[in-house]
């Protein structure tokens, strides 16, 4: 089983706010009345910087 997400992630360092955006699919595999994450693949999106405030 396949399941696609997206992820945000906004990182303040130093003055400086940053903003990553990632597409992610993670392969699932039955594990009892559960799932287990088999694999995990994604790829950066888009970088974006935004100014400290």
């Amino acid at each position: 089983m396949a399941l696609r997400c997206a992820q945000n992630l906004r990182e303040f360092r130093k003055d400086s706010l940053k903003h990553y955006s990632a597409d992610i699919v993670y392969e699932l595999e039955r594990a009892g009345e559960s799932f287990k994450v088999q694999q995990q693949a994604g790829s950066l999106d888009q970088l974006r910087r935004c100014p400290g405030r």
